[in-house]
């Protein structure tokens, strides 16, 4: 994506070059994202049921050239991960990248019972409560 723009990767690759970090990123969400019609054969679901979770932004998707892409972060092998479709609500209007890390880094909110920090990822993944992992969405 970034050679198709012009950019130079070759000079950027290992930069901290925040830009390039974000392209980055953004390039990997798409590349590894389904279709509305994949999502729908892995949960058993019809594509137009996946439009549907889309439209009311349960499930976290991007529009890119008129295409459907559907991050794989929401997923815990062929099932949504638990109560994630009630945080994604909330996150419609932030960028992938944003989002990704947001789900990815440990919250000082968010504790197992032995003290360790957990990812909200992390947390949803164990069947732990959404609200908990509401309060303490960034605002948009």
């Amino acid at each position: 994506m970034l050679e198709r723009a012009g950019v130079g990767v070759d000079e950027l690759a290992g930069s901290a070059d925040p830009v390039f970090q974000f392209a980055t990123e953004y390039a990997a969400i798409l590349a590894t994202s389904m279709t509305p019609a994949e999502v729908a054969k892995l949960l058993g679901l019809t594509p137009v049921r996946v439009r549907q979770m889309i439209r009311q932004r349960s499930l976290y998707a991007i529009r890119v050239d008129g295409r459907w892409h559907v991050p794989i972060f929401q997923f815990l092998g062929n099932t949504l991960i638990p109560n994630i479709g009630q945080v994604n609500e909330r996150l419609a209007e932030f960028d992938p990248v944003s989002v990704m890390r947001w789900y990815t880094n440990e919250d000082p909110e968010l504790e197992d019972s032995s003290g360790n920090l957990m990812t909200p990822l992390e947390w949803l993944k164990t069947g732990r409560s959404a609200q908990t992992v509401i309060e303490i969405l960034p605002d948009a």
